[in-house]
This record gives structure tokens, C-alpha cells and sequence, in this order.
């Protein structure tokens, strides 16, 4: 092979290196927030969030037409009343995807009259409408199952700049960025506060990365805020239910039996089959405080 046919080959991959890079930035933008990368961060955000822009939109967001809610608005009358039969409704990101999503479905349907329906979405959240928009997809759903228990999961792929419009930005860990992602979940949680429904919603585990997890206690609060404003919205925390005995992150938890195994992925983010068994079982119990579930 000569160097013109060598010098062929390697142009022919640097074009579809930049073609795949400009028809999925707005998907890699997500991947600027991992903390595996956090040494790189400070290069690549700045690049990936112009190319992003400039990117073909992936889901084309509605405008918004929604309105500040009054205090009146956000407390519906009374508390919704939930009977048998159940048909339950599971939204959010990899993590109703996977894991917790997959082992909650799963003891969901032991239970007499219920049916379940799990939607999840990696790579998804509340904060980049550009990428994929959850108001308009909930709104289809909501019309389609008209469930009257719902769960929702959010927050891994949220701790990261929102664009608003242009090349304009609000950037994590700012006053500004908090109200605005305040005002997001409270827009998604607006359409669930309208429904006959009783609405759960998950809050995110322990991390293994320090900076991680302060990401997640911090989205946790706001949807913790937000949620507390709606009566038939109950917030679940699972902060504290896959920690070890210590209250430290850990990779791995005992059993029933006392025998010792992995509950979290080696992103130290997710969790395994075993890990989302403890998270249902501890999202169950909560549930059957407040709906009368009939589960072994």
C-alpha cells in the first residue's frame, strides 16, 4: 500500500468521524457531564455544546406554552383515590430502562390487577428539550394508557448546561441554573398533577463519584421541592436504601440471607438486576402506604 492509498483511507475515516460526530452531538453533549472524562471537561464542553447547536435537532421540542402556576393551581382539592384495578405507567431514563425500572415492572406484576407499561429512554431527562422532549411524550402516553398510578425516574443525564436559545446557556452549579431547571420539573410535573392519578417519583441513589453525587443530591432536592407541591405526587428517595450498613456508597450489598452481591454497575451510577430487586422492594413498600397494592 502506497502513501496516496493510505493517505485515502485515513481522509475516508476523518469524514465519517466528522459526519457521526455532527449528526449525534447533541447526544455526545450528554456524555460532557460524565465524570469519567472530568479532566476534559474544560476542552470539550465549550466545542461539543457549538457543535450541538449547530447539529441537526434529533426531536423537534414544542414551545412551551405553559404559564407560571398560581399556589391555587399547584395544589389540586383533594388527594386522588386509587382502586383496583391498577394500570401503572413507568417513565424516565436508563435507569427505568434498566435495573430499577426492569425489577419494579416485574414485582409490579405479581401483584392482583395489575397491569404495567415501562417506558424508559437512555441518554434522556427534563433538561434538554432539544434532545428529546418528555412533556410531549408523557402527553402521549397519558392518552394512550390513561394509567392511574404512575412512576417516574429522572436525573442521570441532567446535571449539565441547559441551552436556551441560540448559543445561550444556563451552566450547572449556578442560582440560574437551579431556577431553571426548578421550572422544567415543575412543568412535567404540572401535566402528572392534572391527572386522576397517583404519581411516585423515584429519587436517584447514591454515587460513587463525589461529583456525581452531588449532582444527584442536588437534583433530588429540587424534585423532592417540586413534588411536594402537588398532592398526588409522593416523592421515594433511594439515597439511603443502596447504601451500605456504614451509609457509604457501595458496590456491593448482602442479600436476604446475609451473602454479599453487586448491586451497582462499574459506572458506580447504575445498578445491577440485584440492585434494582432492593430498590423495588423498597419503592413497593412506600406505594402499599398509599395505594392498596396486593403483592406477595
Amino acid at each position: 500500500m502506497d502513501k496516496k492509498d493510505l493517505g485515502t483511507i485515513v481522509a475516508a475515516y476523518a469524514l465519517i468521524l466528522i459526519v457521526a460526530v455532527f449528526f449525534q452531538a447533541q447526544k455526545f453533549y450528554f456524555w460532557e457531564e460524565n465524570m469519567k472524562f472530568s479532566y476534559f471537561k474544560q476542552y470539550l464542553a465549550p466545542l461539543l455544546f457549538e457543535i450541538s447547536a449547530k447539529a441537526p435537532k434529533i426531536a423537534k421540542a414544542k414551545a412551551c406554552d405553559c404559564h407560571e402556576l398560581s399556589e391555587r393551581e399547584k395544589k389540586i382539592e383533594e388527594t386522588v383515590k386509587v382502586e383496583a384495578p391498577f394500570k401503572v405507567l413507568i417513565v424516565g431514563d436508563s435507569f427505568v430502562n434498566g435495573g430499577v425500572g426492569v425489577e419494579l415492572e416485574r414485582a409490579l406484576l405479581k401483584c392482583t390487577s395489575t397491569q404495567v407499561l415501562r417506558v424508559g429512554k437512555p441518554s434522556t431527562g427534563l433538561a434538554r428539550r432539544d434532545y428529546f422532549d418528555w412533556r410531549e411524550e408523557i402527553a402521549t402516553q397519558l392518552a394512550s394508557q390513561q394509567p392511574n398510578v404512575i412512576f417516574a425516574m429522572f436525573g442521570a443525564n441532567d446535571g449539565q448546561g441547559i441551552p436556551l436559545d441560540g448559543k445561550k446557556a444556563v451552566y450547572y452549579g449556578t442560582p440560574e441554573w437551579d431556577a431553571k431547571y426548578f421550572s422544567m420539573v415543575n412543568d412535567f410535573m404540572a401535566i402528572l398533577g392534572e391527572q386522576p392519578a397517583q404519581i411516585f417519583w423515584i429519587g436517584n441513589p447514591i454515587a460513587k463519584s463525589s461529583d456525581y453525587r452531588e449532582k444527584m443530591g442536588r437534583l433530588n432536592s429540587i424534585y423532592a421541592s417540586s413534588s411536594a407541591q402537588y398532592k398526588n405526587i409522593s416523592f421515594i428517595p433511594l439515597w439511603d436504601t443502596l447504601k451500605d450498613k456504614n451509609g457509604n456508597y457501595a458496590d456491593y450489598l448482602p442479600d436476604s440471607k446475609g451473602v454479599m452481591r453487586l448491586a451497582r454497575e462499574s459506572d458506580g451510577i447504575h445498578v445491577t438486576d440485584f440492585g434494582g430487586i432492593i430498590a423495588s422492594k423498597e419503592i413497593i413498600s412506600k406505594v402499599r402506604q398509599a395505594i392498596p397494592l396486593a403483592c406477595p
